[in-house]
């Protein structure tokens, strides 16, 4: 009677409306308002934030009984897309269009890139993160050892290469914007190639899968579908344009 990838799937929408959220125009019972955002809009703190204050206790306060947060999550999410379908849609669109930014910037509010990137030394999430008397490599190491390892080691030059290489070793977001556009202006028109379906097909399945992450949220990480998908549409593209121009050329000037 539930589909869905996980029971906690409200989260996510949740963070994406409560973004854009104007809850002095929703009808709001006393339960759903508690889940409006204290900072006012223009100041709300990003939809990855808000998709994860099921984790802060004691939010969002009371929660009837037979419901769940992500029950609420959902009633709110709804409220918002019926009453701000049109804000909900420019947050997405907008989302859509970072990952075609030519730099992997992180603007106010997205995930900081930093989570997902090599780092030159071995990251431990602590309780109190202004912690720097603590030494993260003795207390990863001190982890390990505990539940069977045998310590960690670190060759310190080839750490210190991933983690410079991620800053300017990537591929722009322009550029696969690009190959995108090829892919679409292919598929649409060369269609004495026979590669005109296949080009096409690829290109929407790579919009697709980026459109959809884009509806929940912004990360850099969701874009890399786009870095195998587009670069195998451009060159159908290319080869299908090429193949459309020989078969005009081959079928002559028409009587």
């Amino acid at each position: 009677g539930y589909w869905g990838l996980n029971t906690a799937s409200g989260n996510s929408i949740y963070g994406r409306t409560a973004e854009v959220a104007d809850c002095s125009k929703l009808d709001l019972d006393t339960v759903l308002a508690q889940l409006c955002p204290k900072e006012p809009l223009g100041q709300r703190r990003g939809t990855n934030y808000y998709a994860h204050l099921d984790g802060t206790p004691g939010w969002p306060g009371y929660v009837p009984p037979g419901e769940t947060i992500y029950d609420l999550d959902r009633q709110f999410a709804k409220k918002v897309i019926e009453n701000q379908p049109l804000d909900v849609l420019k947050a997405i669109v907008t989302d859509f269009g970072k990952g075609f930014l030519p730099t992997h910037l992180v603007l106010p509010g997205d995930p900081p890139n930093w989570l997902w990137q090599f780092q030159p030394y071995f990251p431990v999430y602590t309780e109190d993160p202004n912690d720097t008397k603590t030494n993260p490599y003795t207390q990863e190491n001190s982890v390990v050892e505990q539940f069977g390892g045998k310590g960690l080691s670190l060759n310190a030059g080839l750490a210190g290469f991933l983690s410079d290489y991620k800053q300017h070793g990537y591929t722009p977001g322009t550029l696969l914007g690009i190959f995108a556009v090829i892919g679409l202006v292919a598929g649409f028109w060369a269609r004495k190639s026979g590669l005109a379906g296949a080009t096409l097909f690829t290109t929407a399945i790579g919009l697709s899968v980026l459109g959809l992450a884009a509806i929940f949220e912004f990360s850099w990480r969701y874009q890399l579908p786009g870095l195998v998908i587009f670069p195998l549409a451009a060159a159908l593209g290319v080869t299908a344009i090429v193949r459309h121009r020989q078969a005009e050329v081959s079928a002559g000037p028409a009587d």
